[in-house]
């Protein structure tokens, strides 16, 4: 069966978290205002990266650089690696 009019999709994985909107930068990282912020930065980052991890031809798109580096101080010499590694092969 032909498609006259198929379309393509393209799912792009991304975040976007304004830095400071509506918390300071720590509430939102460690997710202390569950009222209206489900989920931390820090747990997503971690997640992420381990979903990269299990499948490196997967991407992530992530423009806060604060909360990297937050995440990113936090994080092992083995993590650090590992996502060195997902960077270096795209």
């Amino acid at each position: 069966m032909k498609y006259k009019n198929k379309k393509t999709v393209h799912i792009l994985p991304h975040s976007h978290t304004d830095l400071g909107w509506l918390s300071t930068l720590e509430e939102y990282f460690n997710c202390e205002h569950l009222d209206f912020y489900l989920g931390s930065i820090n747990s997503m980052l971690t997640t992420v990266v381990q979903e990269l991890e299990k499948d490196p031809k997967r991407t992530f798109t992530y423009a806060e650089m604060k909360f990297l580096k937050m995440w990113w101080d936090k994080q092992t010499d083995d993590k650090k690696n590992s996502v060195r590694k997902l960077i270096k092969n795209g």
